[in-house]
């Protein structure tokens, strides 16, 4: 069963600069194995309009991937993204210049 977590209004500035402004209305929720994430408006292939996930974090052995579902004419995902090398305990600082002179 989902459990919707959040709906909120974002507004995006373009990063192109050219002032066109997205607003999206993003619900949240889960169902016990993944993070939805629904823009209003954008969904995927196999779901009813208005409920469609084009973006999902899901679990696999304790791994975040993020999968993405570009194209709504496509069953499959477009591109799934593990998280484990973001993790912050990865994170390895770069050591100061002065250690290559």
């Amino acid at each position: 069963m989902e459990t919707p977590i959040k709906i909120e209004t974002f507004v995006l500035k373009s990063v192109e600069g050219d002032g066109k402004d997205l607003v999206l209305e993003v619900t949240a929720g889960a169902d016990g194995y993944a993070l939805l994430i629904r823009p209003k408006g954008f969904g995927d292939n196999g779901s009813m309009t208005g409920f469609g996930t084009p973006l999902m974090v899901e679990n696999r052995g304790g791994i975040p991937f993020v999968c993405v579902w570009d194209d709504i004419n496509r069953e499959d995902t477009s591109h799934v993204i593990s998280l484990e090398q973001a993790a912050e305990d990865k994170y390895v600082p770069e050591p100061p210049a002065s250690d290559f002179l």
